[in-house]
């Protein structure tokens, strides 16, 4: 068992020093991007929705779906324009 730490432990050092330069610019960037995040993300409507099956996920583990329902096209022709959209 020690002998497999020992060996994941060296794969990761070996790993961070031969890609220690683009780890530092994902982490940046991960930080300047995520940096205050709720000042200026508003999640109205849908996205606003998602968000919440997504932290009652994140919450308790409960199993979702999202899926985006159209009208058939011979009920609706002019607002489903697109026929891959349909869900029937």
């Amino acid at each position: 068992m020690v002998f497999g730490i020992k060996l994941i432990s060296n794969m990761f050092k070996k790993f961070f020093q031969k890609n220690w330069l683009i780890i530092i610019i994902l982490v940046i960037a991960s930080f300047l991007r995520l940096y205050k995040i709720a000042d200026y993300m508003e999640f109205l409507g849908d996205q606003g929705r998602d968000v919440v099956i997504i932290k009652d996920f994140w919450k308790s583990f409960n199993l979702f779906f999202i899926v985006i329902l159209k009208t058939p096209p011979q009920k609706a022709p002019f607002f489903n324009l697109n026929w891959w959209g349909y869900i029937g």
